[in-house]
């Protein structure tokens, strides 16, 4: 009994001299933070330490450009394979020009195919350049939601000239139906 009495009187001074002793030892005046014991875990008492926000900027930069360089590998793809095809079509299209075919409206519809890669090329720039700034601009969720908005009308561009590459192929096989020919590339995409 008188053992625990002990442990229990030493384990009582220790939590005193742990408590009161840090505060006995900083002079009244003293306020810096995180000097006292009622700082002690504060975060907020030291402030904001700009190492860790500029760790996360710089961070957020990183992503930024990693996904800006796989957007640009994804739009150069699909710009090679646009003008891959483009070849194609300008091909069919003399084909059925040498077996004396009408191809105009099919080289309206390729004329607006390649107008609307032209579009969806400037676009993306624009929307890399805005992706770019976005950080360091004041108001970072509103310029990330303009870009996304940009990159996005240049995706639908790049929809709108498959669309009008697919529309020319078909006006040129139909073509080629009436005339009596039926050579011309496979719809590959």
């Amino acid at each position: 009994m008188r053992t625990k009495k002990i442990v229990v009187a030493g384990i009582a001074a220790l939590l005193v001299l742990t408590l009161v002793a840090p505060a006995a030892a900083t002079p009244k005046g003293n306020k810096s933070p995180g000097s006292g014991p009622s700082d002690a875990g504060n975060v907020h008492a030291q402030g904001p330490s700009t190492e860790v926000a500029e760790a996360k900027a710089e961070r957020l930069r990183q992503r930024i450009e990693q996904t800006l360089r796989n957007r640009k590998q994804r739009f150069d793809r699909a710009e090679e394979r646009f003008a891959t095809y483009v070849e194609k079509v300008q091909s069919l299209s003399g084909k059925v020009a040498a077996a004396g075919g009408d191809t105009s409206a099919a080289e309206a519809a390729l004329a607006r195919a390649e107008a609307d890669l032209a579009e969806a090329a400037a676009l993306e720039a624009q929307a890399v350049d805005q992706f770019r700034a976005a950080p360091g601009s004041d108001d970072f969720r509103a310029a990330y939601k303009e870009a996304r908005e940009t990159s996005n009308e240049a995706a639908a561009a790049l929809r709108s000239g498959r669309r009008n590459m697919h529309e020319a192929v078909k006006l040129l096989r139909a073509e080629l139906r009436v005339l009596g020919t039926t050579d011309g590339p496979e719809d590959e995409s």
